[in-house]
């Protein structure tokens, strides 16, 4: 297994993309046009100067001015286009740095029936696959969180405080804290019902039906997507930052500088349903178009990136809208950028593997005559 901390020997996307697609030639010989342009502009203003004053000898000393002031721009200009060719250079070479170190190895080794079992260098990321495709159970760690989550909103939406100290309490604590919770919802409403003693681990959805299909498609897909890292995150408690600049709060999200995935716990409250399971696994292939991206071609996506970022800014001061509202409206729709490219282009060959996975999935259980129970695909507790 590789070591994270260890640069690979043999040469990353990110390399064979600079090596075929001469990018810095490319930026280097349009900003020496940009500045040619602008050399020119400002000789101009010189040559205007100077033509003045010797038509006008009572404005020499004003077209002197003038003319020292367009000098010094030209000077400037200069400066500039040279510190912009070495940031470029220094952020290319720091991409392909990235690159290298963010990708990581996935082990395959076959099981005693022939079939495949994968084993990702983050074991979290295997954890949430295994998870999402019924190999295995929620992880420990988010299992924790998922509990907090739910004692935090059971807390405000009965108006009672929430308990202190709660992502740092261990299970048991946990569990104390929720039969505490319970105690006083009962005192406070008489709900005994629906508030119990030990009710915690039903509301954690703890595993879903194992499916063979869905876990050699998702491994699949992680494969084709660069093999991200993957977090669950409670998008719930993001910074005022984060808040103002995700265009989907509640949606999983890609993060091409670490190369990691985001996606959001199931729904609070309702055990291990399909339909939930269903919404995770789309936002998974949804963003996976992302790392698609930039497996492929991250110097040019992070280029197109920065251009796609300066245009939202522009858009959302000239017409004085939210950074995310504008966002949405002028990225997803827009050919060009890496939005566009990721959800029109990208995702929909992506889903078209899970769409097959679905398809065989709907056999097997008409085959086995098994369909999952509830109209949900299982039932669900009454709490808030």
């Amino acid at each position: 297994m590789k070591n994270p901390n260890e640069i690979p020997d043999s040469p990353s996307g990110a390399e064979k993309e600079f090596s075929e697609m001469p990018i810095v030639g490319e930026l280097d010989g349009s900003l020496r046009n940009e500045t040619r342009e602008a050399l020119k502009r400002t000789d101009r203003i010189n040559q205007a100067a100077k033509t003045i004053a010797e038509k006008h000898p009572e404005r020499r000393e004003q077209t002197t001015t003038l003319r020292e002031r367009a000098r010094k721009l030209g000077r400037q200009i200069a400066k500039t286009a040279e510190y912009t060719a070495l940031l470029t250079s220094l952020v290319l070479a720091a991409d392909i740095t990235d690159h290298k170190l963010t990708r990581y190895t996935v082990d395959e080794k076959t099981d005693d029936h022939g079939g495949l079992i994968f084993h990702h260098q983050d074991r979290e990321t295997t954890d949430i696959l295994n998870y999402l495709t019924g190999e295995g159970d929620l992880p420990k760690k988010d299992k924790l969180t998922f509990e907090v989550m739910w004692i935090q909103r059971v807390a405000r939406n009965t108006g009672l405080a929430v308990p202190h100290g709660l992502e740092n309490m261990s299970g048991v604590q946990l569990s104390n804290a929720w039969d505490t919770l319970s105690h006083e919802i009962y005192r406070k409403y008489g709900l005994r019902d629906n508030y119990r003693d030990g009710e915690l681990d039903r509301v954690v959805p703890s595993r879903y039906e194992h499916s063979e299909n869905l876990y050699q498609t998702l491994w699949a897909i992680e494969e084709v997507a660069g093999n991200p890292e993957i977090r669950f995150e409670d998008f719930s408690k993001a910074d005022p930052l984060s808040v103002m600049l995700r265009t989907n709060i509640d949606r999983a999200s890609y993060d091409p500088v670490t190369n990691t995935m985001y996606i959001p716990y199931p729904e609070l409250g309702y055990g291990a349903r399909e339909s939930d399971r269903d919404e995770l696994v789309e936002n998974f292939v949804s963003e996976a178009s992302h790392g698609k991206q930039w497996e492929e071609k991250p110097l040019s996506h992070d280029l197109q990136g920065i251009r796609d970022g300066v245009f939202v800014l522009t858009n959302a001061l000239r017409n004085r809208k939210p950074l995310n509202e504008t966002y949405k409206d002028t990225l997803y729709d827009k050919p060009g950028t890496v939005e566009y490219e990721a959800h029109h282009e990208i995702e929909p060959k992506l889903v078209k593997e899970l769409d097959d996975y679905k398809k065989e999935e709907e056999e097997n259980r008409i085959r086995k005559g098994r369909y999952p129970s509830g109209p949900e695909g299982g039932a669900s507790p009454d709490y808030p």
